[in-house]
């Protein structure tokens, strides 16, 4: 009987840990193939550990890009617009490089009909650092403004640069459209020369 007993336990201790073993096996796989989802395939144990955070290294470029745009109001009189298409480039899930466009709306009400003039428009280039919803922004600005010729009655374009630091965050607008809003302050300002009337901006934008 002693004899019996013990091979039943040694046979239920096996069954036992038999189950275990299977059990750890099967998380063992789940965890692998989370991690095969989230980096893709690597020919050695090498390759992941020289692997940088954050990387898109193995991301499409197309996967990569972001194109949108942004509105500001400009207070004046009358009030403007700006239009600011742009495209973004990811280089890694932190870090992203971007150049852009502005063309202002100027809309003046006459005879309660609207002008539209656009007498000021631009171009820039940008960098932004992401953690989590929010992101540091920094940019470099070329716009075009018209000033008077003195003497004349004639008007011509000229550059003004800008200088911008900011903050901002993103949030979700619908489904794969992200938007975004961003609080910029020009360095570079200048009252007399500049086509905002102040050096501090808020843009709101969007990217898909």
């Amino acid at each position: 009987l002693k004899k019996e007993a013990e091979d039943q336990l040694k046979k239920v201790a096996k069954e036992e840990l038999g189950k275990v073993a299977d059990e750890q096996m099967s998380k063992a796989m789940q965890q692998l193939s989370k991690y095969k989802r989230k980096y893709g395939s690597f020919s050695s144990l090498e390759e992941i550990k020289n692997m940088k955070p954050y990387s898109l290294k193995d991301v499409p470029l197309k996967d990569r890009l972001d194109i949108g745009g942004s509105l500001q109001v400009v207070r004046g009189n009358p009030v403007s617009l700006d239009i600011n298409p742009s495209i973004t480039w990811w280089y890694n899930q932190r870090v992203s490089l971007g150049v852009g466009g502005t063309y202002r709306l100027k809309v003046g009400k006459t005879d309660d009909q609207f002008d539209v003039d656009s007498d000021v428009f631009g171009f820039r280039a940008y960098g932004q650092y992401k953690l989590g919803s929010w992101f540091a922004h920094l940019e470099f600005e070329d716009m075009n403004k018209q000033f008077p010729v003195p003497d004349t009655e004639e008007f011509r374009g000229e550059w003004v640069e800008g200088l911008l630091l900011g903050v901002g965050k993103y949030f979700n607008l619908y489904r794969g459209v992200k938007g975004n809003v961003v609080v910029m302050y020009n360095f570079l300002h200048d009252p007399l020369r500049s086509p905002y009337n102040q050096p501090v901006r808020v843009r709101v934008g969007f990217g898909i």
